[in-house]
């Protein structure tokens, strides 16, 4: 037995009792909403917003990387300077002056990965595991749930010590392994050889109830520098581009839905990796989850049965639709993107 020393924590400035959102659009159509963020940022004067950093990297995303700018008004005048760190407003369009009417990505196997993180996801400090490290931190495609938790020895978030109430959270989900292998998103692997999203690089430990938020889109993690709602720096094995990767697909994950909108296509590489790990015909189950990869009506019931076991074990998250009768049917809505601080240094 051993006392543990309670974390380092800066608390945050207080939120607003009753968050608004600001609404982001696409200046090319008639009134398209792109996504929602919370205003829970300071801007120093007693007003709450959105950091103008984490708005335009996730319009960025949404625009398959391309690079833009931010403006109250479709016609791009003015623009919001980036002098403005926290966004005030509760309506502003992304512009691409080169292309108006850019096409976004609804789809997350439609991104391309950039060859270049934005520059404030990047700590200057990083470099490659080496020698010990490698052999410190290297564990099989097998072993990553229990590697992960046994790394960090607590919820990253919360620093919950008890194992049984931690899960491996995977950072780039493992649901999208065509994603991956087409992006080659193994080249940031420790464990070399494992061309799957199961490495240690790419998962924490997280509290149960804040796994279930991270992969339900409820929160992302955004470099905030110093001020930070982390119980601690994030754990050095873990490559940024899957903290990015997870940022990007919660990102698009709560786009609002439309027709008429030019999106982006799944590319023929995407295409490809999935019909090579698409599992073999007449093969009932899938390997990773144990579900019928076509469910019949006996899985449906056991996934109902294990979802209303969950919510009765935790009365206080609530269920809800993705359709809540508000908006027309050629839209699906989706909240505004909470997030959590993660422990980076300012760029």
């Amino acid at each position: 037995m051993y006392a543990r020393p309670a974390p380092t924590i800066t608390a945050p400035p207080p939120f607003p009792t009753h968050p608004q959102s600001i609404v982001i659009y696409h200046p090319a159509y008639n009134n398209v909403r792109l996504f929602s963020c919370f205003m829970l940022d300071s801007d120093g004067a007693g007003r709450y917003g959105c950091l103008h950093r984490l708005v335009l990297d996730a319009c960025q995303i949404i625009a398959n990387n391309v690079p833009g700018f931010l403006s109250p008004n479709p016609n791009g005048i003015p623009r919001v300077p980036a002098a403005e760190l926290v966004l005030t407003d509760t309506r502003y369009y992304f512009i691409v002056e080169s292309m108006p009417q850019y096409p976004i990505v609804v789809d997350f196997e439609a991104w391309q990965f950039p060859s270049v993180l934005p520059e404030h996801w990047v700590d200057p400090a990083d470099r490659p595991l080496v020698g010990d490290e490698v052999a410190l931190y290297q564990r099989s495609p097998s072993r990553m749930s229990d590697g992960v938790k046994e790394l960090d020895g607590s919820c990253i978030i919360t620093d919950t010590i008890t194992r049984d109430v931690c899960h491996n959270a995977h950072l780039s989900p493992h649901s999208l392994s065509a994603w991956f292998s087409a992006n080659r998103m193994y080249d940031y692997n420790i464990y070399k050889g494992n061309s799957t999203p199961d490495d240690v690089a790419n998962g924490v430990s997280l509290r149960a109830d804040l796994h279930l938020c991270l992969d339900g889109q409820s929160m992302v993690f955004y470099p905030i520098g110093s001020d930070t709602v982390v119980a601690r720096p994030y754990p050095p094995r873990v490559a940024r581009v899957y903290l990015y990767t997870r940022f990007a697909f919660n990102v698009i994950s709560r786009i609002y839905k439309h027709r008429n909108i030019a999106t982006v296509p799944v590319s023929a590489q995407v295409v490809a990796e999935k019909a090579r790990l698409k599992p073999a015909q007449g093969s009932s189950f899938s390997s990773v989850s144990g579900f019928s990869s076509n469910p019949t009506d006996d899985d449906n019931s056991r996934l109902e049965d294990m979802k209303a076991a969950w919510f009765r074990e935790h009365p206080q998250i609530r269920q809800t639709s993705l359709h809540d009768g508000s908006q027309p049917h050629d839209q699906v809505l989706h909240g505004p993107i909470p997030r959590c601080g993660l422990s980076l240094p300012e760029a």
